[in-house]
């Protein structure tokens, strides 16, 4: 253990507004810059030359908590429907990450490895499963679909003990710049 916190030096935030979410933006801003990017489900990232996507376990989780919130009242207190379980999972890996608060990159590498892995490969293979039970258009089937269209960019945080499972921290940083921002 580092002794120290991993929010601490806090990490620089560059932020630019454009009017529209056209993908011509990112790739302009973008330009020249290769490494990790970590963004929500957003498809206008997917044309960025150079970039290894890193995906937000964050939204992921949110589509799930959405699912369980249209629930009659008593299977909302119920922990074994499809929406509760994929809840579980994502659950399962932030558990994880806390654990890992405190560790340096490299043991939060080795940890990932050991730990979020096998509990990735075992939702990934419910998620296959579910697929095929659950109703697409249900909140439930858009849950799991979502996380089947992103499941490459999701799983990237294990590439690096540096990257986060979640881009909130960013998503904060930013939030006094777009809140009362004109919209078009």
């Amino acid at each position: 253990m580092s002794g120290r916190s991993r929010c601490d030096p806090s990490p620089d935030v560059l932020y630019e507004y454009q009017a529209t979410r056209s993908s011509e933006h990112p790739r302009a801003f973008l330009k020249g810059f290769s490494g990790f990017l970590h963004t929500d489900g957003y498809q206008a990232y997917d044309s960025v030359p150079d970039v290894k996507p890193v995906g937000c376990w964050s939204h992921a989780r949110r589509y799930f908590v959405d699912a369980i919130a249209v629930l009659s009242p008593m299977d909302k207190r119920r922990t074994d429907t499809q929406a509760h379980k994929g809840l579980a999972y994502c659950n399962r890996l932030f558990a994880i990450e806390r654990d890992l608060y405190e560790a340096t990159p490299v043991e939060r590498f080795a940890a990932r490895q050991k730990r979020s892995q096998p509990a990735l490969q075992e939702m990934h293979a419910w998620l296959l499963e579910m697929e095929a039970k659950v109703l697409p258009k249900s909140l439930t089937g858009k849950a799991i679909a979502y996380c089947r269209n992103q499941w490459s960019k999701l799983a990237g945080f294990l590439q690096d003990g540096r990257l986060e499972i979640s881009n909130n921290p960013a998503e904060r940083a930013i939030k006094p710049f777009v809140i009362g921002r004109l919209c078009c």
